[in-house]
């Protein structure tokens, strides 16, 4: 069971660096499309990496400044209300949080499933085994 789910953490891993890589590569195309120089693209580039920059410092300054547990829940639930932290945590388990682990298993099915099938494409049905046992796998250690 554990091997799986390391296999599982792995693949999910690699997939997001190949998101986030596939992802810089399709900006810097297109923002040097738009702007039409590569000067510009190169003055962007840092803006906007200081401007995350910044992100980052207010979420980790909200970390050590709301000292409850919870993440966004607690921030928002001490913020703006009971009302929208419910609705937040709401839409994130309802939503977001089983819509993240579907795609990771898919992805992790398609991987996984490649090798046995490598001229070809992977059975529909075995993607879905694999991923709805990847799913489990997943929901027993969380």
């Amino acid at each position: 069971m554990g091997v799986i789910f390391d296999l599982f953490s792995v693949v999910r891993t690699v997939e997001m660096l190949q998101l986030f890589l596939r992802y810089i590569n399709l900006r810097l195309a297109l923002t040097l499309q738009e702007i039409g120089s590569v000067g510009g693209s190169l003055i962007i580039w840092p803006v906007c990496g200081i401007i995350s920059l910044i992100g980052a410092l207010c979420y980790s300054e909200l970390g050590t400044s709301i000292l409850r547990s919870g993440g966004d829940y607690a921030y928002i639930t001490e913020a703006l209300g009971c009302l929208p932290g419910f609705l937040f945590l709401w839409c994130a388990v309802i939503v977001l949080m089983p819509a993240g682990i579907a795609i990771s298993s898919l992805t992790f099915a398609y991987y996984i499933l490649q090798p046995f099938f490598p001229t070809c494409e992977s059975p529909e049905s075995a993607v879905r085994l694999v991923a709805a046992s990847a799913v489990c796998e997943y929901l027993c250690f969380v």
